[in-house]
């Protein structure tokens, strides 16, 4: 209809163009029931869905997948905070809820390595302190914190084993926060951080060999303050697009870029895309509309950077590739079939393969799903 009326309004009904030739989607693979060739073959993977709790809302995600590994196997959350560890390889695609030797009420993993150990966090049933972990073939290591019974919480992981975070400073739900990483079974405080006088500091990730980057705020609690640390160098404090601003990493890779976001000063700070280059210049990554919600959360060796976008109504988002430094909208480079609608790409590894989020509109209620993508890049 409103082709037709805009034809009118010109009075020009000859139209030169040629018509684009409709894009054949891309077959969703169902990880419960591969094809002949295996999951391996399929550009869209759909991961099994576990049914909600009774009563649970329906926009929860019931396989919230956080992060891929090297090899594309996948850790996440459930619906019901517990941890789950899926493998394109597993039978039949299946869902691994790794138990834990311990009453837990929430289980947060937060990565896993080649080797099959998952890091992560736990909480004890009516507890409010975070205990990191190593969960490897069944057993589980506590990790020590910096006060003996205060929380922390695990980010990420290496194949190094180097382990990042936060943790409580003092014995106090409230406690202010440090920036740490743990190696070898020791904890370790990032100490340049704490001059910036903050009370929140955490360490979000690190590459295969080494480089840590994350944010602390700032002692007027205004804003917040990123950093890179590529051991043994000097900690750095990376620039924000102004002063005041929120910087905030998301991921770093290899040559030490950094991708995450940067907003306006707290609290109605207005997040836009941005990198970190190997000399710790930063820059906006450009977004296909102008809405002032854009975050860039994966990169990976190739310098291939995943993230999403609000829409312009402020309704969702949709996911979003940075390749090159131009934008694209994931949903063109994997076209799905149109019930799914790709909201948010959540990291990708050196193979590109990329963990996203979706709605699916299907005559029900939406349901919100995990997808693994393999876009040709």
């Amino acid at each position: 209809m409103l082709v037709s009326l805009l034809v009118g309004c010109d009075g020009d009904d000859d139209d030169d163009t040629e018509p684009s030739e409709p894009v054949e989607p891309v077959e969703v693979c169902l990880a419960e029931a591969p094809p002949e060739g295996g999951l391996e073959s399929c550009k869209a993977v759909l991961l099994p869905q576990l049914d909600r709790r009774e009563g649970s809302p329906d926009y929860l995600i019931c396989t919230l997948a956080l992060t891929l590994n090297a090899d594309g196997v996948i850790v996440g959350k459930t619906c019901d905070d517990k941890g789950f560890v899926w493998s394109p390889t597993t039978a039949a695609g299946s869902l691994v809820l790794p138990s834990l030797p311990v009453e837990a009420e929430a289980v947060h993993p937060a990565g896993i390595d080649s080797s099959g150990d998952i890091i992560g966090t736990f909480w004890a049933p009516g507890a409010y302190v975070g205990e990191p972990f190593i969960l490897s073939a069944g057993e589980l290591t506590r990790l020590p914190r910096l006060v003996e019974d205060g929380s922390s919480f695990v980010q990420g992981t290496n194949d190094a084993g180097i382990i990042v975070g936060e943790s409580a400073t003092l014995d106090d739900p409230f406690s202010p926060k440090a920036a740490v990483y743990w190696q070898d079974g020791e904890i370790h405080r990032i100490e340049a951080v704490d001059d910036l006088g903050g009370r929140a500091a955490s360490a979000v990730a690190v590459s295969e060999n080494g480089t840590i980057v994350g944010h602390s705020n700032t002692s007027d609690l205004q804003a917040i303050q990123p950093f890179r640390w590529r051991r043994p160098d000097a900690v750095e404090m990376l620039p924000t697009l102004e002063e005041g601003h929120v910087g905030a990493p998301h991921d770093v890779n290899e040559a030490g870029v950094t991708v995450g976001r940067d907003g306006g000063p707290l609290p109605e700070a207005i997040n836009e895309a941005v990198y970190w280059d190997e000399a710790g210049n930063i820059h906006l990554l450009p977004g296909l509309y102008d809405t002032p919600e854009i975050n860039a959360l994966g990169i990976n060796n190739r310098g291939v950077i995943v993230g999403s976008e609000m829409t312009p109504e402020f309704v969702t988002t949709e996911a979003r590739l940075w390749l090159d430094g131009e934008v694209n909208d994931l949903q063109d480079l994997v076209p799905l079939p149109p019930e799914y609608r790709l909201m948010s790409a959540v990291d990708i590894n050196d193979d590109d393969d990329i963990i996203a989020i979706a709605a699916v509109e299907d005559g029900g209620p939406v349901r919100f799903v995990t997808l693994l993508l393999r876009p040709d890049l």
